[in-house]
């Protein structure tokens, strides 16, 4: 079974392969330097960038980066997806599809 849960501090063994296989996938490179303020970015409560996982298993298997942005035309924020990421290798079981409802 999965679930979709908050980026936690303990995860982060299992964030980094999911992140640098995002990177990879669009052939971007950026410095461990920038991963890693990215990752304190991410676990920040007063900063706008938010994490989810995907967990099957007991492993995370996906990753989705979002944030909230304000709108001219809504009185409502509008969630803005910034990255999303699934293991190649359990794709295909609506983990995506779980990261994108939550």
């Amino acid at each position: 079974m999965s679930l979709v849960r908050e980026l936690t501090d303990s995860d982060k063994s299992q964030w980094d392969p999911l992140w640098q296989g995002y990177l990879q996938f669009y052939e971007t490179k950026l410095s461990q330097e920038q991963s890693e303020l990215t990752w304190k970015r991410l676990l920040d409560p007063t900063y706008n960038l938010h994490c989810m996982v995907a967990v099957l298993e007991d492993k995370i298997e996906g990753i989705t980066h979002y944030s909230f942005q304000t709108s001219t035309w809504a009185p409502n924020s509008y969630v803005y997806l910034e990255d999303l990421f699934v293991s190649p290798n359990v794709r295909g079981k609506g983990l995506g599809r779980l990261l994108i409802d939550a």
